[in-house]
């Protein structure tokens, strides 16, 4: 049986950059998700501006990018009665909606 170094539980966006980060310095590890991939969750269909720099730092964005993943720059609150509000999204500098 092969020592681990680290067991991450959960397979998500979280638990995998974990993982992966870990095994780029080395480390031996083991992912465990209950869970069957790919599932039907919101947090996998959008993601926050400061989500953003975390995924240019593991070097995902690229990849993202030219598969269709937009910006957004903006949210609609909506009421049954079918009034809505929109308002723009702030810029959150390097992090940002507008950041390249």
């Amino acid at each position: 049986m092969k020592t681990l170094d680290l067991v991450v539980l959960g397979g998500g966006p979280a638990g995998a950059s974990l993982a992966a980060r870990a095994a780029e310095r080395g480390a031996r590890v083991l992912v465990a998700e209950r869970d069957r991939f790919p599932r039907d969750k919101v947090c996998g269909e959008f993601l926050s501006a400061e989500g953003r720099t975390l995924l240019e730092r593991s070097g995902v964005l690229p990849l993202l990018l030219a598969r269709g993943a937009v910006g957004i720059a903006g949210s609609t609150i909506s009421a049954r009665s079918g009034r809505s509000v929109d308002a723009p999204l702030p810029d959150l500098g390097e992090a940002g909606r507008d950041a390249a």
